[in-house]
């Protein structure tokens, strides 16, 4: 029972914690990544979701012992994404604004802070 309550603890602790904003600069190119030009997006964790420039949350998933989070959705802008919790290394799978395809961005996270 002991090893229970502990899990449901970590959980809750979790949950309660206060949002964490990171900025993400890197590249995002479409079809040629010797098209590339810089982008950044802001990406807010809180709790268990991610969201992507304010867009729905998404669940975390992880994989690597719990190094990498993966995340993304279906029917949101954000198909798939990879944050890797040590280096900060970020990708993402978007679908441009019609969907006709697909758009690549890879950077680096940096934490930052609301300041309202």
């Amino acid at each position: 029972m002991k090893p229970f309550a502990l899990f449901l603890c970590l959980i809750a602790t979790t949950a309660d914690a206060a949002p964490l904003y990171l900025k993400c600069e890197g590249k995002e190119y479409s079809r040629d990544p010797s098209d590339a030009h810089p982008v950044t997006y802001s990406i807010k964790i809180d709790g268990t979701n991610v969201a992507v420039e304010s867009g729905d949350p998404m669940p975390i998933y992880t994989t690597d012992g719990g190094d990498t989070w993966l995340f993304g959705s279906l029917t949101g802008r954000v198909y798939y994404a990879t944050i890797n919790r040590i280096t900060s290394h970020v990708t993402f799978s978007l679908r441009t604004p019609k969907k006709i395809y697909m758009t690549a961005f890879e950077g680096v996270c940096h934490k930052t802070e609301k300041l309202f």
